[in-house]
């Protein structure tokens, strides 16, 4: 049986939710991202340091807001993302690793100086450099979206997939009963609006509303 190495990027989706917890959280390895070169799914998650951790309050959402505007103007097509406590979940599009990595570095740049500006702090702010997993089929793409939708009920930050900090309000796909709920909370209504002004997501590659929700 082949030996893996820790630290290595695996799969973020543990549904027996077996191991036992991390004490420590030392970071990802410094090894050789994988390399694509055509339209690729991606779901990334950044970590913050515990310092400057809390970082679930309106100010920081419409900081990530603008930090996910600055990742589209190179090229990064930003589809969702959740902000919890001290970590923040992506669902991305890239068409290759060049377009990812200065994507993320606009994005991780505009998040930082956002982020010490508002605790009035200096110095890192991530944890480590950001985690990322290929998702190859439509059924990774919906299983890395409903794990992004549902990661403040995980939490138990939330008893809804609807809240302020993920950006289910903004998504077309989802069915009636779920478009009522939205239409019916004005806070909800209002982030709807401005979170179709910034993420992409019309154009998810190879996914449709029925896989999606079905």
């Amino acid at each position: 049986m082949k030996k893996i190495r820790k630290n290595t990027q695996l799969s973020l989706l543990n549904t027996k939710q077996a191991g036992r917890p991390a004490k420590v959280d030392i970071g990802i390895r410094h090894i050789r991202r994988e390399r694509f070169s055509k339209l690729t799914a991606l779901h990334l998650t950044i970590k913050v340091r515990d310092n400057k951790a809390d970082v679930q309050n309106k100010r920081i959402l419409k900081a990530l807001h603008h930090a996910i505007k600055r990742a589209r103007l190179q090229r990064l097509r930003v589809i969702h993302y959740t902000l919890e406590y001290n970590h923040a979940h992506l669902v991305v599009e890239a068409a290759d690793n060049k377009i990812l990595h200065r994507g993320m570095q606009a994005f991780g740049i505009s998040l930082a100086k956002a982020i010490n500006k508002i605790k009035q702090l200096k110095g890192a702010v991530y944890k480590h450099r950001y985690h990322f997993r290929k998702l190859t089929s439509r059924r990774e793409l919906k299983n890395a979206l409903h794990y992004v939708f549902r990661n403040g009920v995980k939490h138990k930050r939330s008893t809804s997939l609807f809240d302020l900090y993920n950006s289910l309000p903004a998504e077309k796909r989802i069915t009636a009963d779920m478009n009522i709920i939205i239409e019916r909370s004005l806070s909800l209504s209002k982030l709807r609006v401005e979170l179709r002004e910034i993420l992409d997501v019309t154009k998810v590659f190879y996914l449709d509303s029925y896989y999606l929700w079905n």
